[in-house]
């Protein structure tokens, strides 16, 4: 069982592992956006020499430094009643 999904692992008859899946519940728009980074980061990643674990998460890192300014313009500003306060 995962966060978003349960699995069932098993064989079909050639002997081929299948992977039968539930969705738990609905996937949010960051996990969405989660994943998205994380593919084009390990897309970036394989394609390189000496792939790791390390270079992924270092990658995704600065994928996100790279759009976090156009995120932060596209986010719609809160009204007064909104606002975060500490």
């Amino acid at each position: 069982m995962h966060e978003t999904i349960e699995s069932i692992y098993t064989h079909d008859p050639n002997g081929y592992m299948i992977e039968i899946t539930r969705a738990l519940r609905p996937v949010t728009p960051q996990e969405d956006l989660d994943a998205e980074l994380t593919i084009e980061a390990l897309c970036d990643v394989a394609t390189g020499t000496e792939s790791s674990l390390d270079k992924l998460l270092t990658r995704k890192a600065e994928l996100i430094v790279e759009r976090a300014a156009r995120w932060e313009a596209d986010r719609p500003a809160l009204a007064p009643t909104e606002a975060v306060t500490e």
